[in-house]
């Protein structure tokens, strides 16, 4: 390991951070009525976006689809076993609980992904089909499932809410598709209102109060 591998190590984090705070900021630009700040914001992710790619590449960090799929599962096995427990703990201790949240969120959620990639993984390096189907996360803990969303929305919801009120609101979704990206739940712009309790289980779409951001 030379110092120019962790200098590329380094600047691909940078990178890959500033690509998601520009898009975040962009989003709040957007909200206060600045467009072109929103443009810019948007404009300057891509283009790091740009570099972290070109940082990687030089890193060769992109092997073969099992390596890559194998690195996932590493990767989101050290997440929920060893680094997310241990935030946890100190975010309950100092009394942080918005990041206690997040970090909990996170930390079951990795686990799915953890299940998810070892199950696929298993199923390429057998030479096995893998049944093509859309994926859908839920954009308030990130929870990912595959296949009937509707259906697995109605498990996430409390038995208070009732069929046809899940109905009507399951109908106000829309879903975003891109090429070779995940699916995104969004509300349309017409419905505001949701289901008041958030199930980190099963959840595939939650409102929070009035709405998520």
């Amino acid at each position: 390991m030379t110092q120019t591998d962790d200098n590329l190590k380094e600047a691909f984090a940078g990178e890959s951070q500033a690509n998601r705070r520009y898009t975040f900021f962009a989003e709040k630009a957007e909200k206060e009525g600045l467009k072109q700040v929103a443009r810019l914001f948007r404009a300057a992710a891509e283009a790091e976006t740009v570099h972290a790619r070109n940082h990687f590449n030089a890193m060769d960090g992109v092997g073969s689809s099992i390596d890559n799929i194998s690195a996932g599962v590493i990767g989101e096995h050290l997440e929920f076993t060893r680094m997310y427990p241990g935030f946890i703990e100190k975010a309950e201790e100092e009394g942080n609980e918005r990041a206690q949240k997040s970090f909990e969120y996170a930390n079951q959620v990795e686990e799915i992904h953890y299940n998810m990639y070892q199950e696929i993984l298993k199923k390429v390096k057998a030479k096995q089909p893998v049944k093509d189907e859309p994926y859908y996360v839920c954009p308030v803990c990130g929870n990912t499932v595959a296949g009937n969303a509707r259906m697995f929305a109605r498990s996430a919801v409390p038995p208070a809410v009732n069929s046809r009120r899940l109905n009507r609101l399951l109908d106000s979704l829309f879903i975003i598709k891109t090429n070779g990206k995940l699916p995104w739940f969004a509300l349309s712009r017409n419905s505001r209102r949701g289901v008041q309790e958030h199930s980190l289980s099963f959840t595939i779409l939650s409102f929070l109060g009035r709405g998520f951001r």
